[in-house]
């Protein structure tokens, strides 16, 4: 399943050709082409306070409960809540608490991933010097199934978490995860 809602797509940004074929069974992306294109959705939408995120979440927590004991992947990039504006983050931490707890049973089988592509950018965070590291440090939160805390496996994680990560160890960590969680089901 993929959900993301930037109009224009991280795939397909910038110049990128994208996929020959959908990269997921599931995609969001019908829906955000339509709310781009319909004021009256849009305004429906926003009538209703429903947002972005708070509507891709829902169509995460659908696809998880679907195909009970298929393992699944779920890339979730909820670009708008806080791209512009870190502002707009804060709101949504109680959405995302409530997201989290209802699914635990779910989580709790699986690796989940939180993370950005950069650190903030806008409102004069990059004119301080911190805010010059930071936007150019993307956030990462890994959580792993229950089964592997306190492993072997749990403390590597946490040694690397102490040490500069690119997006290379990442591939290599989601790939491992594949394998493993292929063999064992548990993806």
């Amino acid at each position: 399943m993929v959900a993301q809602d930037w109009g224009r797509g991280f795939v397909y940004y910038p110049d990128c050709l994208g996929f020959k074929r959908p990269e997921a069974d599931h995609m969001w992306r019908g829906f955000e082409l339509r709310m781009g294109e319909s004021r009256t959705l849009r305004r429906s939408h926003i009538k209703h306070c429903s947002e972005l995120h708070l509507e891709m979440l829902d169509y995460m927590e659908k696809f998880m409960r679907s195909y009970p004991g298929v393992p699944k992947i779920c890339h979730v990039w909820p670009v708008n809540l806080a791209h512009d504006s870190m502002k707009n983050l804060y709101h949504a931490d109680d959405q995302f608490l409530k997201f989290f707890k209802r699914n635990t049973e779910h989580l709790d089988n699986s690796f989940l991933f939180f993370m950005s592509d950069h650190g903030p950018r806008s409102e004069g965070i990059e004119k301080v010097r911190l805010g010059k590291y930071e936007q150019n440090n993307p956030f990462l939160m890994v959580s792993i199934p229950k089964r592997y805390r306190n492993t072997a496996i749990h403390e590597q994680l946490k040694k690397k978490s102490e040490v500069l990560m690119t997006h290379y160890d990442l591939h290599a960590t989601f790939m491992d995860i594949l394998k493993v969680g292929l063999a064992l089901a548990i993806v």
